[in-house]
């Protein structure tokens, strides 16, 4: 700055800032916007993410070698329910619901399948060092049904939400 000059302050322009027409300062945006899961981002965002080491580990045995890759694996379905039942706890966490027993028992039942999956793999860990203590196709078979049960729940949740407008 040159002796004798004055700086003026030049004038800050403020910034405004987009607010939705029905968004009133002190509305809280939960309240003004309700959450409701639809079953095309359920089927999109929970089971297709879920689904992707599945697919991957066909998508691998589809152009190797016979016998190179297994078709199937206990650990990716085991992956695939551990995803849904995640997905159900997260859902029903945010969800308002009038029913709070049913909440209630559903995360229950997802946190006893959570359980359920982290014992099977851990069996499924301890198995690689000693192979002959787990039958792999009662193993497959087993985590099969429950991945798909795992499905079913999750789809009747997201049901219910989607419904409700939880």
């Amino acid at each position: 700055m040159v002796a004798g000059m004055v700086h003026a302050r030049m004038p800050v322009p403020r910034r405004r800032h987009y607010r939705a027409p029905y968004i009133t300062p002190g509305t809280k945006l939960a309240a003004t916007l309700p959450m409701r899961p639809s079953r095309s981002k359920w089927l999109m965002y929970t089971v297709l993410v879920g689904l992707i080491p599945i697919i991957m580990r066909l998508l691998v045995w589809s152009v190797t070698r016979s016998g190179t890759a297994p078709a199937l694996a206990a650990t990716d379905f085991i992956a695939f329910g551990i995803v849904l039942h995640i997905a159900n706890i997260n859902e029903l966490e945010h969800a308002q619901v009038e029913h709070r027993a049913w909440k209630t028992i559903q995360n229950g039942m997802s946190i006893v399948f959570l359980a359920l999956y982290s014992a099977l793999s851990a069996t499924l860990i301890v198995a690689e060092r000693q192979p002959s203590l787990v039958d792999g196709s009662t193993m497959q078979t087993l985590v099969i049904v429950l991945a798909s049960t795992s499905l079913l729940l999750s789809f009747s949740v997201f049901h219910r939400l989607s419904r409700s407008g939880g």
